[in-house]
């Protein structure tokens, strides 16, 4: 398992892209001329998954179910025998999980967090959409050791960390035998906007603001900062990026860490730093 002063190794990192951009069971939200916005954000995500500039993944190393039009329970079991199988693979043993979502979240009568799928109803709200609280059990059952980073491109995506916290048994384990044999681990969440927000679309530059800003800060790196982005440094970079797109009132990303969370997801030299 990698140390909280490491970032995130291509063959030991796992991520899982899910959202989608079409709702065609909930007319209230689907928007066919918004469809190409949604899915250039997945592109970007996915290129910044795969490319050497980027975190550099192999292929066998992310799930992506963008778009999938499976039921909120099949996308379950999808992710959950996904994580099996790269937790237990002996070649190289996963040490992160890296889950991105772009698309609607909302909240259900309960007001906990939820994810809106493609295959989600309006009609059947409740019983379709993937609760943020099934996500965190499949990892802390699936994953319990992995360090995870979740990046929500969604409003009220800020609500969602409540279901990731970790249980006190868990938080016990990782404070003491961690300390013996095991480096710490943590959950690091960066949100879109605020539990109350809106996460926006530019609708001239045809993509998410959030993801867009977010790639740009990954893809570019700063010249005055060290090869690898502290948590803190991106989501402070990406509001900068908001603001020049939308000014000071534009949205603001919620960036929130849990015990041990200090390295970023950017992990090569950029221009900008080649050029230091």
């Amino acid at each position: 398992m990698a140390s909280s002063s490491s970032a995130p190794e291509p063959s030991r990192t796992v991520a899982i892209l899910l959202g989608a951009s079409r709702w065609e069971k909930h007319a209230a939200i689907d928007d066919e001329k918004m469809q190409p916005a949604y899915e250039a954000a997945a592109r970007r995500v996915r290129g910044y998954l795969r490319s050497e500039r980027g975190l550099g993944l192999p292929e066998r190393n992310i799930l992506d179910l963008f778009d999938s039009k499976n039921a909120s329970i099949d996308q379950d079991s999808e992710i959950r025998v996904f994580l099996r199988r790269q937790v237990s693979n002996e070649i190289a043993t996963c040490s992160d999980i890296l889950f991105y979502f772009i698309g609607h979240g909302t909240t259900n009568r309960d007001g906990r967090f939820v994810f809106v799928l493609r295959s989600t109803e309006r009609d059947r709200l409740e019983q379709t959409v993937y609760r943020a609280r099934d996500l965190a059990e499949a990892l802390k059952r699936e994953a319990p050791s992995q360090r995870y980073w979740l990046l929500l491109d969604c409003c009220a995506s800020a609500k969602a960390f409540v279901d990731f916290q970790p249980s006190r048994s868990v938080y016990d384990v990782l404070q003491s035998d961690t300390n013996d044999f095991l480096a710490p681990s943590g959950t690091a969440l960066f949100a879109a906007c605020s539990s109350d927000g809106v996460a926006l679309v530019d609708v001239k530059a045809g993509i998410p603001v959030f993801t867009s800003a977010l790639m740009n800060v990954l893809d570019r790196g700063d010249r005055e900062l060290g090869e690898m982005l502290t948590l803190s440094e991106i989501a402070r970079l990406t509001q900068a990026e908001i603001g020049s797109t939308l000014g000071p009132e534009g949205i603001r990303p919620r960036a929130v860490q849990r015990y041990g969370m200090t390295r970023s997801l950017s992990r090569l030299s950029t221009p900008a730093r080649a050029a230091r």
